[in-house]
């Protein structure tokens, strides 16, 4: 998960967008990680296609990426919240593109 955090972070930078990210999630999740990668790698390119034409109009744009454990227990971006009993939700306003999950 850093690296995939890490790597759209600089993705991000480099087009000029800004990126703020809180995680806070055990190494023992109950969910596979190759369900987070998909998970995260699928929303953070999706805040990036986003965001892009904004910051090459020179608009502002912005992806907050809040991540963390519900309850002791981590329950295709709405497919592996769903499965697991999560919740989430996107929001796109003035330039800012927001997701935040709950698994």
């Amino acid at each position: 998960m850093n690296l995939i955090l890490s790597s759209f972070a600089g993705r991000a930078r480099k087009k000029e967008i800004e990126i703020k990210i809180q995680c806070a999630i055990s190494a023992d999740l109950s969910v596979p990680k190759s369900d987070l990668c998909v998970l995260l790698s699928n929303a953070l390119e999706n805040a990036l296609h986003a965001c892009v034409p904004l910051a090459a109009e020179g608009r502002s744009c912005e992806i907050d990426v809040n991540f963390y454990e519900r309850n002791k227990g981590v329950q295709s971006i709405c497919a592996i919240v769903q499965r697991y009993g999560g919740v989430f939700s996107f929001a796109e306003k003035d330039g800012k593109f927001t997701l935040r999950l709950s698994l």
